[in-house]
């Protein structure tokens, strides 16, 4: 059968689904939208039924922002004070000396600190399926990255947040 200029219909068809399934790739870095939405609904479900693990998360998320807020306190007067969190041993983004200076360590610092609540956030409900759940922390941590405003994204990635462009 033939179509639009004698086109074949179904290489038509066949066309617009690769195109379709090409532009949502882009944006669920290349995994079936079906899939993420059955992942996410597991981790809903579970996590509704949860609300212990909902309390736990919201006192860690109080406690550890409190917290941190006095570290970046004291971080604006103390050259030499202690990194709040300690970035994973294969995480290298801040390994340059410049990133333990004011006011680059507090931008690095809340970064992991946002990065690592959302990790616990997002793993440990009782009942989510191991591949659910490491498909639900890949994509909350993506979209928790792409839905921050440009100077919170990726610091490392920003020319204003490089401190060692900032180096006269």
């Amino acid at each position: 059968m033939t179509g639009i200029q004698g086109a074949n219909t179904p290489e038509i068809k066949t066309t617009l689904d690769r195109l379709i399934h090409a532009m949502e790739g882009r944006y669920t870095k290349g995994m079936s939208p079906a899939s993420l939405l059955l992942a996410y609904m597991d981790w809903l479900i579970h996590m509704g039924h949860s609300p212990g693990k909902m309390a736990e998360m919201t006192e860690n998320m109080l406690r550890k922002k409190s917290a941190f807020m006095l570290w970046a306190s004291r971080a604006a007067f103390d050259p030499e004070i202690k990194p709040f969190i300690k970035p994973l041993p294969d995480d290298r983004r801040f390994n340059d000396p410049a990133w333990s200076k004011f006011p680059y360590n507090v931008i690095s610092q809340n970064f992991m600190l946002h990065e690592q609540w959302w990790h616990y956030a997002t793993t440990n409900i009782p009942g989510v399926a191991k591949h659910h759940e490491n498909m639900v922390t890949f994509s909350a941590r993506q979209c928790w990255i792409c839905s921050r405003p440009p100077t919170l994204q990726r610091p490392t990635r920003l020319l204003a947040t490089k401190p060692w462009l900032q180096v006269a």
